[in-house]
């Protein structure tokens, strides 16, 4: 193997870990499932968004998620989409994607999206979210009801 493929490899294997780190996310706020975030979430992980205001640690992101998803509901799903690696540093890759999400009871569903800013710390046994920056273009919005699937 060349250097040259080596190297190319390599970045491909960082881009696809941080793209599994944010789908990994996603599932753990769907499930809801915390033992997910906090192998995920690096130890001095930064989280920011328009309801977190602005949070250091992972004991305090931990906190945050555990009362965000403290409210039984049926549905709970995120979705991602165009993400786009930005730069690979190091250990640290720099990616974004948008997002959309929708929780809620079939007789009150609400929905919000835009798109998360991150970076993924890179480990032997795969990333941890390290920067988390959850920037909403459309806040929580309660959008009715859904009819049941037949």
């Amino acid at each position: 193997m060349t250097d040259d493929f080596a190297e190319r490899l390599k970045r491909l294997e960082a881009a696809e870990t941080a793209r599994n780190a944010i789908n990994k996310y996603c599932l753990a706020l769907d499930r809801p499932d915390l033992t997910i975030l906090e192998t995920l979430f690096y130890r001095d992980i930064t989280l920011r968004g328009y309801y977190v205001g602005r949070l250091e640690g992972r004991e305090d992101a931990l906190a945050y998620f555990a009362k965000a998803v403290s409210t039984p509901c049926k549905h709970r799903k995120h979705y991602t989409t165009n993400s786009i690696v930005e730069g690979i540093d190091g250990d640290i890759v720099t990616a974004q994607c948008y997002f959309f999400s929708c929780h809620g009871d079939p007789e009150k569903m609400n929905v919000a999206w835009g798109h998360y800013e991150y970076k993924v710390r890179l480990q032997s046994d795969g990333g941890e979210i390290c920067d988390l920056n959850i920037i909403l273009d459309q806040p929580v919005t309660p959008i009715g009801a859904l009819e049941p699937a037949t």
